[in-house]
């Protein structure tokens, strides 16, 4: 369908292939370990997460991006203003 996008976060875990065989639009959270911010599948893989969740003694914190023309370029593939 024309002008119809399908946007979702992170937290999906849709496999690479699905998302791009669907044209899926994925925005990577932000996940916090203390002090330390990393994006989701950009910074720190599904499998480091994991590996980190299990060794931390902390469990980590999520927030979901914002964008704003201010903080840089759209993520890949974001058109428009909807968030």
């Amino acid at each position: 369908m024309p002008g119809v996008r399908i946007v979702t976060d992170s937290a999906c875990d849709l496999p690479p292939e699905v998302s791009e065989e669907n044209q899926i639009d994925i925005v990577p959270l932000t996940i916090r370990f203390g002090e330390e911010e990393l994006l989701d599948r950009r910074d720190l893989t599904p499998e480091q997460f994991w590996a980190r969740c299990a060794s931390s003694p902390r469990l980590p914190e999520t927030a979901a991006r914002s964008w704003r023309p201010t903080s840089g370029p759209p993520p890949k593939g974001r058109r428009g203003s909807c968030a």
